[in-house]
């Protein structure tokens, strides 16, 4: 997979099939999207698979509220794991203003659609003022196929990003983990902390939140921490650590279970399986590593049996 983030530097080597979308969570809906493009790509005269969205970083608009659920890159990378081999996320001002004819020359010019994939609440141009019937005709001029797929259901619901924020903020994991197509992830670098949970003889990981996260309920959580490839089953903290101190921005404080290397300044996913309980005050330190004594016993119970 390939991450373009400006449009100056799209040149695809071939004729391609786009798939458009917001992408924010690269949900089960998103997905379908991204495999209705990448269905193209079959035989040897194949379309290379493409998705189109905007960066997400700061100056970007909050589309929805609640947070973003992935930064830009971790939607890259599940991008290309649902089927796109280039992924263009260029600065959402660099498109805003684009008229609808400009947008769809931008799509059938400099990208070479020849078929676009959407859903059908699919909008674009200045203020988000076209939708899927003006994209169909622009297409047809240009000599593209538009594609609109049909949204995907799980449980009678329709898969949403909006749902998938509201399980994560109830602490719904495993549902947020059905909608996704797999367990919400934290995935950024180890930075240092207090260095309590060494203390205590529960060593952990700090790592802070992007900037307008979505952010998980807080509380403990049954989770797997991916190290050179390898699950290996935790204990993660989303939180303030109200223990330990005041003023702490929120973030993912994790311990390893059998598990005591120095990963300072490495990238870790941690994959959150199982709401365990609330985040806590506790009296004393004492109380505290009782207490994570017990969360590491219905950690190893969820994640290992």
């Amino acid at each position: 997979m390939k991450l373009i983030q400006s449009l100056q530097e799209i040149h695809p080597p071939r004729p391609t099939a786009v798939a458009l979308g917001f992408f924010d969570g690269v949900h089960l809906g998103h997905r379908a999207v991204v495999g209705a493009a990448a269905a193209y790509a079959k035989g040897a005269d194949g379309l290379l698979p493409v998705a189109f969205s905007f960066s997400t970083a700061r100056h970007a608009p909050q589309k929805k509220a609640g947070g973003r659920i992935y930064p830009d890159e971790q939607r890259a990378l599940l991008l290309g794991e649902a089927g796109a081999r280039l992924v263009v996320l260029p600065p959402f001002e660099a498109i805003a203003s684009m008229e609808p004819r400009e947008f769809a020359g931008l799509l059938c010019g400099r990208l070479q659609a020849k078929v676009v994939c959407c859903g059908a609440d699919y909008r674009f141009a200045k203020g988000g003022a076209a939708g899927v019937r003006e994209l169909e005709e622009l297409c047809r001029e240009y000599g593209a196929h538009l594609e609109i797929v049909k949204p995907v259901t799980l449980g009678g619901e329709r898969v949403s990003t909006t749902l998938i924020r509201q399980a994560l903020a109830a602490g719904e994991v495993e549902k947020a983990a059905r909608l996704l197509g797999g367990c919400y992830f934290i995935d950024t670098v180890v930075c240092t902390g207090r260095q309590i949970g060494r203390t205590l003889g529960f060593p952990t990981i700090n790592q802070p939140f992007f900037y307008n996260a979505a952010l998980p309920r807080f509380g403990v959580y049954a989770a797997f921490a991916v190290v050179d490839g390898k699950r290996l089953p935790a204990v993660a903290n989303i939180g303030v650590k109200p223990t330990v101190g005041e003023h702490f921005a929120p973030g993912a404080e994790t311990y390893i279970l059998d598990f005591n290397r120095d990963l300072y300044g490495q990238r870790v996913r941690v994959e959150l399986c199982a709401f365990l309980r609330p985040e806590e005050r506790y009296d004393s330190l004492e109380e505290l590593k009782g207490q994570i004594v017990r969360d590491c016993e219905q950690a190893r119970l969820h994640c290992i049996g």
